[in-house]
């Protein structure tokens, strides 16, 4: 009877494991995003259903020389090297999956994603051959 016994457990204790194991757990981590540099991979894979959270921490960059912005950018639509037409020129822009919608990230960022896929981050700007500088943003699933 304890052998029966110890069986069920151990199947029991398997089956939470693997539930467990399949759960998709991100923990929220610090990601560095490069100015001149094109759509990063930040290594997160969103799920469908699930909401996305990026919150600006620190640093700044810039489209030109001689200026410095942080989330938001330069403010303007210069209608000829955004990437995202209608939202603020160096503004940190991202989009779910290789060929996803870009979106307006900004300073803070807080939406539930459709259809998942990996997280990637920019700046607004599709001229980057004079764009320096980074931003580090907070990444959280939930």
């Amino acid at each position: 009877m304890k052998m029966k016994s110890k069986r069920w457990l151990l199947a029991i204790a398997m089956l939470i494991l693997t539930t467990l194991a399949c759960e998709p757990k991100e923990e929220p981590r610090l990601i560095e995003v490069w100015a001149e540099e094109d759509w990063i991979n930040t290594g997160y894979v969103v799920p469908n259903g699930r909401l996305l959270q990026i919150d600006y921490q620190s640093g700044t960059w810039s489209p030109w020389p001689g200026s410095s912005y942080d989330g938001l950018g330069a403010g303007g639509d210069p209608k000829v090297c955004n990437i995202l037409p209608g939202a603020s020129h160096a503004a940190l822009i991202g989009r779910v999956g290789r060929h996803g919608a870009p979106f307006l990230v900004g300073n803070s960022f807080e939406q539930k994603i459709a259809e998942g896929g990996t997280l990637y981050l920019r700046i607004n700007d599709s001229c980057q051959q004079d764009d320096s500088g980074s931003l580090i943003v907070l990444v959280r699933i939930r």
